[in-house]
């Protein structure tokens, strides 16, 4: 407590008492003394102060003595005063053990069930089932010989129903008709070739005897995929030959182009499908040969 004794001017003889509690300025006057048995404001003030500084230090003391309690029995307690766990020097260098979904991974799998039918021993196929897998393997390569006569008959009809009329009748201009069919000349002798020798094995093995189903054309069609590379640049092209080919068909200047469109398009050869039909046939035809394999 610090207290300055001033005189006030309006009211003579006044004491005036200034103080701070806890930081709170304090005001006390009084310009008489206090009679018996009353305590003065000054003592009031001073008392509630000290009341109020013992009930904190008990509570303070209170808290002290529960904190270690509420740490010893885990839980309870204050997180930001509870300090860590102590450090068991005997797991210093332990390794930790495996989880449970990485001791599953490398556990060892079960053997395969293999379904086992009447006459067969030790999982083997049944004739019945063999006779199955033979029909399936001949039907796929059907599959595959037969989609690739149409694919080179799609091909003929690119080159000898479109392209070659169209530079012919000289309809457009040689680089239009560059841009508009790309490279599809150099496409087309390369599954003609491909489907005469896929053609000519399966043949071979029919007469020779053997059962069609165990021709193998694996060794042919590895031989050929390597040309496939060209498709790479129809590809490319491809986006752009569409948009010239929209392009051509609406300008009055390429009107013979726009009839002459038309007109193969009402023709049996082309069973009723357009340019654009027939110009997105190679990129679906190279997407198809993993699914038929």
């Amino acid at each position: 407590w610090q207290s300055v004794r001033r005189q006030s001017p309006q009211r003579g003889g006044r004491a005036a008492m200034m103080g701070s509690v806890d930081g709170r300025a304090v005001q006390l006057s009084s310009n008489r003394s206090p009679g018996p048995g009353r305590r003065s404001p000054v003592g009031r003030v001073v008392q509630s102060v000290a009341i109020e500084d013992d009930e904190t230090s008990d509570e303070d003391e209170d808290e002290e003595e529960e904190r270690p309690a509420a740490a010893a029995a885990g839980g309870g307690g204050d997180d930001f005063f509870a300090g860590p766990p102590p450090l068991d020097s005997s797991l210093i260098g332990t390794p930790l053990a495996p989880s449970l979904l990485a001791a599953s991974l490398a556990a060892p799998l079960p053997p395969p069930v293999t379904p086992q039918e009447d006459g067969a021993e030790d999982g083997e196929p049944t004739e019945e089932d063999r006779q199955e897998m033979f029909r399936m393997r001949l039907n796929v390569i059907n599959e595959i010989i037969d989609t690739e006569r149409g694919y080179v008959e799609d091909l003929g009809i690119i080159i000898n129903v479109f392209l070659f009329p169209v530079r012919t009748m000289d309809l457009l201009p040689e680089a239009d008709v560059k841009a508009l069919f790309s490279n599809i000349e150099d496409v087309e002798p390369i599954h003609k070739e491909l489907l005469s020798r896929l053609q000519d094995k399966f043949d071979t093995r029919k007469q020779g005897g053997g059962a069609a189903h165990d021709v193998v054309i694996a060794d042919i069609l590895q031989r050929f995929f390597h040309y496939f590379k060209l498709y790479s640049v129809y590809a490319a092209d491809h986006e752009r030959s569409i948009a010239l080919l929209d392009e051509l068909k609406v300008k009055p200047k390429y009107k013979d182009f726009a009839n002459f469109l038309k007109k193969c398009v009402r023709s049996n050869r082309c069973r009723g499908q357009n340019l654009h039909s027939y110009l997105i046939k190679p990129i679906q035809r190279l997407c198809k040969y993993p699914l038929l394999l």
